[in-house]
């Protein structure tokens, strides 16, 4: 069984962002920031983009930045 970490990567490998709720609804990810942290640690590049909702709410959206070579 894949850890959080393992989890979450996958995920933005796939070329997907995430955010707090979705990683906690596919992946139980509670800690959303900590798991990011942790990645970066082990020299990802993840960005943060915050957003707002429909209802005005503040999100943050991360990403993996893609490292193609022209």
């Amino acid at each position: 069984m894949k850890n959080q970490n393992e989890l979450l990567l996958a995920h933005l490998l796939s070329g997907r962002p995430i955010t707090r709720i979705s990683a906690d609804h596919l992946y139980r990810i509670a800690a959303l920031p900590r798991r990011i942290a942790d990645l970066r640690e082990r020299g990802h590049k993840i960005t943060a983009n915050r957003k707002i909702d429909a209802t005005g709410r503040v999100y943050v959206e991360y990403a993996l930045v893609n490292r193609k070579v022209a």
